[in-house]
């Protein structure tokens, strides 16, 4: 089984999904991959060029440092292999940057560590992959 865990930069609560995660590589003996969109790191870079004010160019690195940092300790944490997920960082908007990711590949289950909304349902929707939201 092929699964993707999708997160954003924007929800920090994502033990739990971690755990789910590893649950699955354990228990299934899944290929587990893990996508990290920087929404955040998007919306700010957006926001530098309307108004014109330059972002550090050290946010996206520090970004990934923080997010990769939090998910090695909390895979390791809940009995993950010494063998880390491959992570890729992409920086837009999720819907764009999870539809391009996707692409080509034959995910059978994606784990979502995102907070739940309509726009969530709506990206899902489109993947048309079977869907687990982890909040």
């Amino acid at each position: 089984m092929k699964v993707l865990m999708v997160m954003v930069d924007s929800y920090s609560d994502c033990e739990k999904a971690v755990k789910y995660a590893t649950d699955f590589t354990q228990k299934l003996q899944t290929q587990m991959e893990i996508l990290v969109v920087l929404e955040d790191v998007f919306n700010l870079e957006r926001g530098s060029v309307t108004f014109g004010m330059p972002i550090p160019p050290e946010v996206k690195s520090e970004s990934v440092r923080r997010i990769e940092r939090k998910l090695k300790e909390l895979w390791l944490k809940y009995g993950g292999s010494e063998n880390f997920p491959n992570v890729e960082y992409k920086v837009g908007p999720l819907h764009e940057e999870v539809k391009k990711f996707v692409e080509n590949k034959d995910y059978e289950l994606i784990l979502w560590a995102c907070y739940p909304s309509a726009y969530l349902c709506k990206i899902i929707d489109e993947l048309n992959t079977a869907s687990l939201i982890i909040k």
